[in-house]
């Protein structure tokens, strides 16, 4: 049985992708503990990359369970999903989002065909800060305002916080 809890990181269980008759991985299971560094090792075509991307939601699995930080993204998209909401998932690593991922994050809220939607970035503290950027940048509330609101949302890391003003200052907010 599948318990990644508190004990793992990354909890994998029978995972599988076919991609029509082709099976290009077979049930994949391991776990990875907290701070445990991992690598996948395998030939060309044994399907490291494909795990990964699984891994990231970037597609979804034939078979098989996938949970990060105790978070099962295939029953979370179909809870999501089953109330006519969409579901997105940013893969932020730590406390370390690129801009990309920023980008990213308002390109989909800005689409009126993606609301309403439930955005995975696996802590309050990271979408505490997307919100912030979003709230400034595009709705055009003062930074004070919008870092209240993340604050409440969960944004506590300092170097999350000093990211959300970092791309606010380089990407000229609307005003209202």
């Amino acid at each position: 049985m599948l318990d990644c809890g508190m004990r793992h990181a990354i909890a994998v269980e029978g995972l599988t992708k076919r991609f029509r008759a082709a099976v290009v991985v077979r049930d994949v299971s391991f776990a990875v503990a907290p701070g445990e560094i991992v690598g996948l090792l395998g030939p060309n075509g044994a399907g490291k990359t494909t795990t990964i991307q699984m891994l990231l939601g970037i597609i979804r699995p034939t078979a098989g369970r996938i949970e990060i930080l105790g978070l099962d993204l295939a029953r979370e998209r179909a809870q999501v999903e089953s109330n006519k909401m969409r579901y997105f998932n940013i893969p932020v690593t730590g406390a370390s989002p690129r801009v990309e991922q920023a980008d990213e994050f308002l390109r989909l809220t800005r689409d009126k065909s993606n609301h309403p939607m439930l955005i995975n970035c696996a802590s309050a503290n990271r979408v505490g800060a997307f919100m912030m950027i979003l709230r400034v940048v595009d709705q055009g509330w003062s930074e004070d305002k919008a870092l209240d609101e993340a604050i409440k949302i969960g944004l506590s890391s300092d170097g999350l916080k000093k990211f959300a003003k970092e791309y606010i200052a380089t990407h000229p907010p609307k005003r209202p």
